[in-house]
């Protein structure tokens, strides 16, 4: 039987008895790659071998690469001179670059001058081989460039100028065929022009400092152009609860991670294809009924997934149906969906626990538990006793009222039982006539800010303002009017038709 024996060789480049860069055969790149990953080298070691084919030299100390350092290696396929503090390109740097597909020159100190890239750099290749790689045509003033334009980038792929110090760069043109651009790390402080990568399919715009974005990003001009994007990251940008709307419906992987959102900031079921949105380390306390709603079908419709590590829920009163409905969603990436929560009390807690005992929570919000205030001047006593009482504290299904007049101990001063009262309830009612308005004692005013101070994020609406009489929705302090929503403001009145039952109904 006829055996063949197949022997790579790795093997290592040496000068005198110091290990420079290690060489070996590399099937990807069919040829020899040289590896000087973290050699501390101040230049391109010309004692490699002429045929590799791949050539590492990231994470070194190359501050300048000078005319014909590559010249040599003409069958390089391959290049990496990704993290080098190299902030300067001579014009024929990359001479003899006939065959090069891949550039990495990521994490460089390359600045939007003519000094990181001049005006002729890449542009001595051989006309016939120039479809080979992207030649640079830089245009615009002698300190700042606002334009740089690729050239000849047929069949160039990916595209990496991360961490490049790039300042207010408006526009890079011929990239129309890359399909991988990542430009992280860049400081761009003005509208960037997109139309350049309207074939890409994956764009990385991580920690950019995009501060147009909260004017901009919402503008059918700004991401319209990318007609084929599949993956787009905007993480690390401080972003806030604007609308991305447009994106290409071609979408797949959306990363929002480390931003400030509160929501969701797409519709998902505007994009058919998108299958993953990383919403981790945001601001969310919940989401309300309809954005779950749509989540729920784009998974059905296309498998969306939604990554939600790093985000601290709400578990108030109001959020017990988000809860549960996160710890059920097939919708949410994560296989351990014990994230953290906080109570009504401002204790903290996991998802997992408050939906192991839900009932117990369920009846704290909505039970016999629960306390409610009603505040209220003397001269409303007997509608408060004859009428608010027995429809909410003496019904089928009770909620337990606190009076100040009842329920304030003799010799505690009244003002602390107010606070006490207001503290420890889930809502406060306050009863308003003619009568309160009109009401010259401090307490009618006491009451409306100590109610107003108990407002926080963890207990949403939870002032309820009840009319009585002839008293308007215009009259009301302009203080309460600034804090109550308008569905927390009811009418006596408007219920009279119903025999107060529907009022009582919405009270509870």
């Amino acid at each position: 039987m006829l055996r063949t024996l197949l022997v790579l060789l790795t093997f290592t480049v040496c000068q005198g008895n110091v290990q420079i860069c290690a060489v070996h055969y590399d099937k990807q790149y069919g040829g020899l790659f040289a590896d000087c990953t973290g050699r501390k080298l101040q230049h391109v070691p010309d004692y490699l071998p002429e045929n590799i084919t791949a050539l590492d030299m990231s994470e070194n100390d190359l501050k300048i690469l000078t005319n014909n350092t590559f010249y040599k290696f003409r069958k390089l396929i391959y290049l990496n001179i990704n993290m080098n503090p190299l902030s300067e390109m001579e014009p024929g740097a990359f001479r003899g670059l006939f065959s090069l597909t891949k550039f990495l020159l990521a994490r460089n100190k390359l600045r939007s001058d003519k000094v990181s890239f001049p005006e002729e750099v890449f542009r001595d290749l051989p006309a016939e081989n120039r479809r080979y790689f992207g030649l640079i045509d830089i245009s615009g003033g002698s300190s700042t460039i606002k334009e740089i334009v690729f050239q000849n980038t047929h069949n160039l792929v990916t595209v990496l100028l991360a961490s490049n110090l790039i300042h207010g760069l408006m526009h890079i043109g011929g990239l129309e065929n890359v399909s991988n651009v990542d430009l992280s790390g860049n400081k761009f402080n003005d509208v960037f022009d997109f139309h350049s990568f309207e074939n890409a399919t994956h764009l990385t715009l991580r920690n950019c400092e995009l501060q147009f974005a909260h004017k901009s990003f919402s503008e059918h001009s700004v991401f319209s152009p990318l007609k084929s994007i599949q993956y787009l990251d905007v993480s690390m940008n401080e972003l806030t609860d604007i609308s991305l709307r447009p994106i290409s419906n071609t979408i797949v992987h959306l990363n929002l991670s480390h931003n400030e959102f509160d929501t969701i900031p797409i519709e998902t079921i505007e994009y058919p294809r998108l299958i993953l949105i990383d919403m981790s380390f945001n601001l969310i306390g919940q989401l309300d009924k309809d954005t779950r709603s749509k989540l729920d079908l784009s998974f059905e419709k296309n498998n969306l997934k939604l990554i939600f590590k790093g985000n601290t829920f709400s578990c108030s009163c109001e959020n017990l149906d988000f809860i549960l409905w996160l710890v059920d969603t097939p919708v949410i990436y994560e296989t351990d969906r014990n994230f953290p929560c906080i109570l009504d009390n401002g204790t903290m807690t996991g998802t997992v626990d408050v939906v192991q005992h839900h009932e117990r929570l369920f009846r704290y919000c909505t039970g016999k538990l629960m306390l409610s205030i009603t505040v209220y001047c003397e001269a409303d006593i007997p509608f408060v006793y004859r009428k608010v009482r027995p429809e909410l504290e003496l019904c089928n299904q009770p909620v337990r009222l606190f009076l100040k007049d009842r329920d304030v101990l003799p010799g505690v001063p009244i003002a602390d039982g107010i606070i006490c009262g207001i503290t420890n309830s889930w809502k406060s009612v306050l009863v308003i006539s003619d009568d309160f308005l009109q009401d010259c004692s401090q307490w009618s005013q006491f009451t409306i800010d100590a109610a107003l101070y108990s407002v926080t994020d963890l207990i949403p609406n939870r002032i309820i303002v009840l009319l009585v009489g002839p008293v308007q929705v215009e009259d009301l302090p302009e203080r309460l009017l600034n804090v109550v929503e308008e569905k927390c403001i009811l009418r006596a009145e408007d219920y009279q038709d119903d025999g107060d039952r529907i009022l009582w109904k919405d009270i509870r």
